[in-house]
């Protein structure tokens, strides 16, 4: 960077005409025409007592020349701290408007709008590639001043940079001259980079846009662990030091439901942040995101899988072991849902939205209006069969699907085979398929 720089510093030729200026300025004016005039008779012995110079001070001369002077440098458009000035053959501009790019988007902006201020750049040429775009393409050609307004419009895309298209898209159009790229935090090591690199090499001297100290983040996971949501957080960067950040979780409608606070220690490239809320809240939560990063990476829309339904287990009988169904009902839940057990009376009480029957027979009655009441409310009734549900005393009621036949089973007769029979494939364009 220079101390000083004009945008027109043609017009500082301007400074070689003050010398005729100082002339015209000093210049005399001509004597004035003597004519007799028969009234001076009564103007003598007047005295002027405020003479005029003959000509211009000094003082003032030198006040109208550099008045002069500095409208001339001002129309010449001086720059404090001016860029230097650049080349002026054709420059490709290369860039990485992908997701890793976002932390840093206003800083790659103002690198192009530099490029377009300095001297000479006006009478430049310009390309412009975008990397991640649906389909990379040369843009151009175009002035400096474009392709700054060009950067200045663009946004960081949802995705990573399309490398080998680009470099493709570079190869095709054969550019001679020198190249500018701008690419994102973190770049990923793939071969479409290399081919990238290679085909900028190809088109001449390579400057590359660097940020100090710059890092990417982003969520890349997400699961559940009993009663709360753990986020998988992922950072890449030229170096790794201490960081502290946040994770906001978003409700539907825009409410800010927590924040949670986690750690990267340094050298650490992944970490995890542990939500922990009230079921209630967790199943409004549709949304994670980092406080201090704004990208698509740095968001991760929560899905059906992380929601969670309270479930009620009612059981009777002999604890849990490998012979019991009330075991293998509790492991089939839990993915699922938080299973609490208890009596149908306090279950239905608690506002669960789904209650499990495991082999109940009869219930008390206490027991079958609350059921009944809150099934009709719009829950969720799931009763297995078994014996003592079949000898209840009456399986007609509301809280039964279907009747049950009550007694013994009879496995002999005609239909009876000695080894069991295999299920029938599925149509493989069916929701079962496979």
């Amino acid at each position: 960077m220079t101390g000083l720089g004009f945008a027109a510093p043609a017009l500082l030729a301007a400074l070689a005409l003050l010398p005729a200026l100082w002339w015209l300025l000093r210049a005399t004016p001509p004597s004035p025409r003597r004519e007799a005039f028969g009234g001076m008779v009564f103007l003598r012995g007047l005295r002027d007592e405020r003479a005029e110079p003959a000509r211009t001070p000094w003082p003032i001369l030198l006040l109208r020349l550099l008045a002069a002077a500095l409208l001339i440098v001002g129309l010449a458009g001086p720059v404090l701290n001016a860029p230097e000035a650049g080349r002026t053959g054709p420059l490709l501009i290369v860039l990485d408007d992908g997701w890793p790019s976002a932390s840093g988007w206003a800083e790659r902006q103002d690198a192009v709008a530099r490029e377009a201020e300095r001297p000479g750049a006006g009478e430049r040429q310009a390309w412009l590639v975008l990397t991640a775009a649906d389909e990379p393409e040369v843009l151009g050609p175009m002035t400096m001043a474009e392709a700054a307004r060009a950067v200045a419009a663009a946004q960081p895309r949802p995705r990573l940079p399309r490398y080998a298209e680009a470099a493709g898209a570079i190869r095709r159009a054969g550019l001679e001259g020198e190249v500018m790229w701008l690419p994102g935090t973190g770049v990923p090591d793939t071969s479409g980079l290399a081919r990238l690199v290679h085909a900028l090499e190809g088109v001449g001297p390579l400057s590359v846009f660097r940020r100090a100290g710059s890092e990417a983040a982003a969520i890349t996971g997400l699961r559940a662990e009993g009663p709360s949501l753990v986020a998988e957080v992922a950072r890449t960067g030229a170096s790794l030091p201490a960081r502290s950040e946040t994770l906001r979780v978003t409700a539907r409608d825009g409410r800010t439901l927590t924040e949670v606070g986690f750690a990267f220690a340094a050298g650490e490239a992944r970490a995890e942040a542990e939500v922990a809320l009230p079921l209630s809240l967790r199943n409004e939560a549709a949304r994670l995101s980092l406080a201090s990063e704004r990208s698509a990476g740095a968001a991760w829309l929560v899905d059906a899988s992380a929601r969670r339904v309270r479930a009620g287990l009612v059981t009777e009988g002999a604890a849990d072991s490998l012979l019991t169904s009330n075991t293998y009902l509790s492991e089939a839940l839990a993915p699922l849902a938080l299973v609490t057990r208890g009596a149908p009376e306090a279950l239905a009480a608690e506002g669960t939205d789904v209650i499990v029957l495991d082999d109940v027979g009869t219930l008390r009655a206490a027991d079958e209006e609350a059921l009944t009441g809150w099934v009709r409310g719009g829950g969720l009734l799931l009763r297995f069969a078994g014996p003592d549900a079949a000898n209840a005393r009456d399986t007609e009621d509301d809280t039964f699907p279907a009747p049950l036949r009550s007694g013994g089973r009879s496995f002999g007769g005609a239909l009876t085979w000695s080894t069991p029979q295999p299920l029938a494939g599925f149509a493989e364009d069916g929701p079962l398929a496979g």
